[in-house]
């Protein structure tokens, strides 16, 4: 009798230790695809139109009143491919609690710093477009979405579909999945300056993001808050100045050009100007930038993001490469 109330009590802890953390944030994720690919076709838009609240968000095309919509949605599901992507989802991140455990823990630091940066509600989707990484997490408006399918990049090969390149298959892992939530909540509420932007606004921006990554992930290595192998993060940490040099030396840092700066701030398994180097250079040169900056300023979380004067920001840091 005692070992089962023992048995039962632990059973208790564990539920409520999943659900909430000692910072007192709850992070729990609606399954969206879960809903659409686990519900008989017959049953799917009643359930739809029985979950339109659960779902009602700007980033979840939920419209089952809609005959056209119900068609093109009946055709998702039912198509093979979708259903293998699913199935090799579902078999990977059919429990994500241990997310959701990361997340609020993340969150919870994350309000200490500013409540306008924690999402309110928390969905997962699967789209099928493999290739379109850059939109793995979304966050707007209070909601986020992760699209989970984009995190077995490596179990597809089978398909024959994904072209992905070898760098990205790499990033496809559990392992970067609170950062790039965090990121994506990051991101949702930093402002860029009107026009369009220059390198230095990205390097900025990006510090920003890795900033916040640094403040409410302390525990998660530099190697996945940056996305950078070992190397790659040595490299950088080796070239920073010589990194620095050339954008100065090129006239880059107020260069609006995207065809010019594209290399030094998209995904890519390496930038062209420097042999064997890292991707992103602007992510490691801001977040020196911008680290310095805080330390400097003591500005609250809300004024950084809100703050688009990144030449202030740069002079304010009195950052030496």
């Amino acid at each position: 009798m005692v070992k089962r109330w023992l048995f039962l009590m632990a059973a208790v802890l564990v539920l409520v230790a999943t659900s909430c953390n000692k910072d007192g944030e709850k992070v729990k994720f609606n399954r969206f695809e879960k809903l659409l690919f686990e519900t008989d076709a017959s049953a799917l838009q009643q359930k739809l139109m029985d979950s339109r609240s659960t779902y009602a968000s700007p980033l979840i095309n939920c419209e089952p009143e809609n005959q056209q919509y119900m068609m093109q949605l009946q055709a998702f599901v039912s198509d093979p491919f979708m259903k293998e992507i699913y199935r090799l989802t579902d078999s990977c991140y059919d429990d994500l609690r241990w997310l959701e455990r990361d997340l609020a823990s993340a969150m919870g630091r994350a309000r200490k710093l500013s409540d306008n940066v924690v999402p309110k509600r928390y969905f997962t989707m699967i789209t099928g477009d493999m290739e379109d990484y850059t939109n793995r997490v979304f966050c707007y408006d209070g909601d986020l979405v992760l699209s989970v399918d984009h995190y077995v990049l490596p179990y597809t090969k089978h398909l024959g579909y994904c072209n992905c390149p070898m760098y990205i298959v790499n990033l496809s892992n559990r392992k970067y999945m609170a950062a790039d939530c965090m990121a994506a909540a990051a991101r949702s509420r930093i402002a860029m300056p009107e026009g369009e932007p220059t390198l230095l606004d990205y390097i900025v921006m990006e510090g920003k993001v890795q900033y916040f990554l640094e403040q409410t992930l302390p525990s998660t290595h530099d190697t996945i808050r940056l996305r950078y192998t070992a190397d790659q993060l040595g490299w950088m940490e080796h070239s920073v100045k010589d990194v620095w040099g050339y954008f100065l030396q090129n006239n880059l840092l107020y260069e609006k050009d995207m065809a010019r700066i594209h290399n030094f701030i998209d995904d890519a398994p390496k930038t062209n100007a420097f042999r064997g180097s890292a991707p992103r250079t602007t992510d490691y040169l801001g977040w020196q930038i911008v680290r310095s900056y805080m330390k400097r300023s003591g500005d609250s979380l809300d004024k950084l993001f809100a703050n688009t004067d990144s030449q202030m920001i740069l002079q304010k840091s009195r950052v030496r490469f």
